[in-house]
């Protein structure tokens, strides 16, 4: 979610996260591949959320 604002492609997934209210809102990173599938995203999103969630791991550690 800390990634609605973002430009681009990263922004984009996340802000169709956001306003889902069935999406999970739990640190689980292993949720965001289901939701993802289950939307019938497309592969630039599915890259962008891998981005994101590769910056997200890099903040907390």
């Amino acid at each position: 979610m800390t990634q609605r604002n973002a430009d681009g492609f990263v922004g984009q997934p996340a802000n169709a996260a956001g306003i889902d209210h069935i999406f999970s809102r739990s640190d689980d990173v292993d949720t965001a591949p289901e939701w993802l599938q289950a939307n019938h995203a497309s592969g630039i999103d599915r890259e962008a959320w891998e981005d994101a969630e590769d910056k997200w791991m890099t903040t907390t550690g």
